[in-house]
Parts: C-alpha cells; structure tokens; sequence
C-alpha cells in the first residue's frame, strides 16, 4: 500500500490518498523431470513424459509452453508433455509469471531436457552362402539409436521345432555361426534374432538343403603283393 498526503504553505492538508502497487521483482524459474525414465542420458524403449515445474514470485504464473526439437510450440499440458517417436528429442519449455517490465515484457525462464527414444528393432539380412565358407552363417545386423548388443543363430530341420543353438559370436556388425552338416540330409531352417541394447529384437530365418559340403567319395581296392 502506498499513502499520500500534501500539505500547502499555509498548512493546511488534502484528505489522504492511497493506492495498493502490486510488484513482483522475484525471478520465474522452471525445471523439467522425467518421472518414468530416471536417467534421460540412457536409451529406453517406450515413451517418455516430461514434467514441468515453474516457480514464481507473488504476482502468480502466467503461463507454461513446450516445444521439442525446434518445433511448434504449444501449451504444456496438465498431465505433462508425451514424447515418443525413435531418435534424440530436446524438450524445451518457458515459463513466464503476471509480472511485467516498463516494456510490457512478463518475467521469465527457460529449461530444457533431451531424452533417448529406441523403439525400432535392429535390422538385419543374411550374407548369402560364400562358397569358401558354405558352413557360415553371418547376418549383417545393425541399430542407429542404442546399437546392437548382440543376437542368436538356432537351426532345425524345417517345420520342426526341434531346434540347436549355435555358437554365436558378434563382430559388432555381424552374427557369425558355423555348423558341421556332416550326416545331415534335407532341409534344415537357420534362424536368426538380433536385440539392440534397450530389449528390442528382429528376426529372420533362412531353409537350406544340406548338406552344403560336397561329400568326398574314395575308391578303394586291395591287391595282393607277390610272396
């Protein structure tokens, strides 16, 4: 509240005056959580929300917008924002109080968090058989976001169930497998599965006659040596 009163030379005095002044130099603040993803640094595979929490001084909050990667900005929702879609967002928000300057100018503050979205599988592709190497089996396998961490090679005879694991090893671009088709005959299905580093996995499958080695024939013969 604010009192005025002016008096005259010969002393003699105006009814008072008063006017309430509403002023508000306290600085807005806001800070940005994730409440379902606890290290945003990390790759995850789902959706993520954000959370926007403004802090103001007495005049009140004016109001909070988010916008992520540079796009459109819109009023933050009560709920929070939903990101989701594969790739690194950054999720900036402003937030501004009642309170303006000499200019018209509301206070205000900015945040910014950036989350990691992995909701797509690898991918992947067989090498076709390499006729020095007609044992080998070696998938091409790959994940622009958390990357790959590795994958399993299984065959059967085909329509069956009756699968073997595969010796597995991972170059960090390839799965390579070999298998021994001695005394296999038929159709024989590889199957192949490739996970990325937050649980997202693809998998293709291949039927190959066996054997894929040519068999070796030998002709033998016995003579017997003069005494």
């Amino acid at each position: 509240p604010l009192s005025l009163q002016a008096t005259n030379a010969a002393e003699l005095s105006n009814a008072p005056m008063s006017e309430t002044l509403s002023v508000d130099n306290q600085p807005v603040s806001i800070s940005l959580g994730t409440p379902n993803d606890p290290n945003p640094t990390a790759w995850v595979n789902h959706a993520i929300t954000v959370d926007a929490t403004p802090s103001t001084g007495p005049s009140g909050l004016g109001g909070v917008s988010c916008g992520v990667n540079g796009g459109s900005v819109e009023s933050y929702p009560a709920g929070g924002l939903l990101v989701d879609g594969d790739g690194v967002k950054t999720v900036s928000c402003a937030a501004w109080n009642n309170a303006v300057d000499p200019q018209g100018e509301h206070n205000s503050a900015t945040g910014s968090v950036t989350v990691h979205i992995d909701e797509a599988p690898p991918a992947m592709s067989l090498e076709p058989v390499n006729p020095n190497d007609p044992t080998g089996v070696v998938v091409d396998t790959s994940d622009s976001e958390s990357g790959v961490t590795g994958g399993s090679i299984e065959m059967a005879p085909a329509g069956t169930g009756s699968w073997t694991g595969l010796p597995t090893t991972f170059t960090g671009s390839q799965l390579v497998a070999h298998f021994d088709d001695a005394g296999l005959r038929g159709a024989y299905t590889f199957s192949v599965r490739s996970c990325d580093n937050v649980g997202n996995c693809a998998s293709t499958a291949r039927t190959v006659m066996l054997p894929v080695r040519t068999q070796a024939v030998s002709d033998v013969s016995i003579e017997q040596l003069p005494a």
